[in-house]
């Protein structure tokens, strides 16, 4: 849908009109562009549950990128069997085992849906859809938080540049995934990554989670000059449902 308001921005900017045929071109089943070099996991599913529904997404193949998505409704409101149906549709057609995969949801997992995370991990072992040795790894990305980045330039204080990271623990951190101009004076909002589950507590990289967190919100296809302050993993699953 396009917005009257939108349509009357065409003559005062040239971007409007490529932004809108960049979007036709993502809902269409293209793919803008891709990160210049791959992601450490081989598969990112983004994850959201809500109202008796849940939808998710799959970023794949990250040299010739492959991006689906799939949708469950439950009227009883239980999510949860939504959401093992999704998955199960999603990694049907993978074409390969993997070996390494990470589950993306913006705000708190449930402990049921991180018991059914664990559970489907090892039915996707006996099925081959996984590797035995797979490395799985839950993460939450929330919006909402208290610390915020700040960059020191001389004796005044700045928000950060885009990318920053900071590590608050072995299993969390900021990232700024958005960018102001230096006469932008509120701090932004940083996003919070942390660490829900894994199978591989000892060795697990919050700088590299982190670091997959922001690449995945340059992705960002709605915009050709603005990217999202979310990874796509749970941008397009949270704006499905």
């Amino acid at each position: 849908m396009i917005n009257f308001t939108t349509c009357r921005n065409l003559r005062r900017s040239p971007v409007v009109l490529y932004n809108i045929a960049l979007n036709l071109y993502a809902k269409t089943g293209g793919v803008p562009w891709i990160l210049a070099d791959p992601l450490e996991p081989d598969t990112v599913i983004g994850l959201d549950t809500g109202g008796g529904a849940a939808a998710a997404t799959l970023l794949h193949n990250w040299k010739n990128l492959e991006f689906t998505w799939s949708t469950e409704v439950n009227p009883s409101v239980r999510e949860v069997v939504s959401m093992q149906t999704l998955l199960a549709n999603l990694l049907e057609n993978l074409s390969k085992p993997l070996h390494k995969i990470v589950f993306h949801k913006e705000g708190l997992f449930h402990e049921t849906e991180i018991q059914l995370l664990r559970k489907l991990v090892e039915d996707w072992k006996t099925q081959g859809i996984l590797q035995e040795d797979t490395e799985y790894t839950v993460l939450e990305i929330k919006k909402r938080c208290v610390p915020r980045i700040l960059r020191e330039q001389g004796a005044k204080y700045y928000n950060p540049a885009k990318g920053t990271c900071l590590l608050l623990d072995k299993y969390k951190a900021l990232v700024a995934t958005i960018e102001r101009p230096l006469t932008y004076t509120a701090p932004v909002k940083p996003l919070v990554v942390e660490v829900a589950d894994t199978n591989n507590w000892d060795t697990v990289n919050i700088t590299q989670l982190a670091k997959q967190v922001y690449w995945l919100s340059e992705l960002h296809w709605g915009s050709g000059i603005f990217t999202s302050k979310h990874p796509i993993s749970t941008l397009y699953a949270h704006r499905i449902i």
